[in-house]
């Protein structure tokens, strides 16, 4: 992403947010009772963006303050409400932070510090890295321009991100054909491996 925010002078940051479409995630906690793993508990998550990135100029604890991180919902998890059929904020807690350990390792919350680089004082480029897994739909791509900690302006971006070719064709397939999609699909899969051994036993 490159542009220029309105009203940026030599020495403001830059944040970028990307929101994807959202969805919902249920997370269970396993235990092992008895010698045997089990499931012990769960949390519904009843919001949460499919994908959500932070790119910044500078590290965020010194680029912005903390009201303004709350009020824009600007770093990641902020903005993913808490989860539901929870007793105790101890539980909540763990809970989220499980969350954000799965979703960092699937690559589907990320934070890149530093990554947002300006020239001449007022014109930013930073790379944003999309996951494969990311669903098709709208994203929300906000560009906050920061001065002393606090947001100047905020212009806001929609991102439309959908699927092309012969995977546009498999998706809608799926969605809307679900029945022959799967007939289609248990008919192809012998026939796959067939031609697989076919070619490999080959002298």
């Amino acid at each position: 992403m490159f542009g220029a925010p309105t009203g940026g002078t030599p020495g403001d940051y830059v944040v970028i947010t990307v929101t994807g479409p959202p969805s919902r995630a249920t997370l269970r906690q396993k235990e092992r009772v008895a010698g045997i793993w089990l499931f012990t508990g769960e949390a519904e998550f009843d919001w949460m963006p499919s994908f959500y990135t932070v790119a910044s100029s500078g590290p965020l604890d010194e680029i912005v303050e903390p009201v303004e991180t709350l009020r824009h919902g600007i770093a990641p998890g902020t903005s993913i409400p808490a989860p539901t059929g929870l007793g105790s904020a101890e539980e909540i807690r763990l809970y989220i932070d499980a969350l954000h350990r799965i979703t960092a390792d699937s690559h589907r919350i990320a934070l890149g510090e530093g990554i947002v680089e300006l020239t001449e004082g007022v014109l930013f480029e930073a790379p944003i890295l999309l996951p494969v897994s990311l669903v098709p739909g709208t994203c929300d791509v906000p560009v906050f321009l920061l001065k002393d900690g606090l947001v100047l302006s905020r212009p806001d971006v929609d991102l439309p991100v959908r699927k092309s070719s012969a995977q546009r064709l498999i998706y809608r397939a799926a969605q809307g054909y679900g029945l022959l999609y799967g007939i289609a699909t248990a008919l192809i899969a012998p026939l796959a491996g067939w031609l697989a051994a076919m070619v490999f036993n080959r002298p």
